[in-house]
């Protein structure tokens, strides 16, 4: 969060997500036989929607309205964090060169 300490938590929480992330994306690769952004979001997306589900990780962004708006309309959080995640997974990818 912003005008806050970074804490061990926070650190620890970041590298879990990467560690998670990458353990997920390095077998999908393998698995579909390319290197695209789609196994980047689909990674993001895995780990973002279980992290967010058993609340271990946050909502990125998670004081945006538009996210709370639609959460009232009946789409789950976990669905919404695993999609936000999922677009941080292929953000990741496009900075290694990845495309569609």
């Amino acid at each position: 969060m912003q005008g806050q300490r970074v804490s061990a938590r926070d650190v620890a929480s970041s590298g879990a997500f990467i560690y998670a992330y990458l353990a997920v994306h390095c077998p999908l690769e393998q698995i579909r036989g390319r290197r695209d952004l789609t196994n980047d979001f689909i990674a993001g997306f895995t780990v973002g929607a279980i992290g967010v589900e058993r609340r271990l990780i946050g909502m990125p962004f998670g004081g945006s309205d538009i996210v709370w708006n639609l959460a009232r309309r009946g789409i789950p959080l976990s669905v919404l964090g695993g999609t936000m995640y999922g677009a941080i997974g292929a953000a990741f990818g496009i900075f290694n060169g990845r495309s569609f």
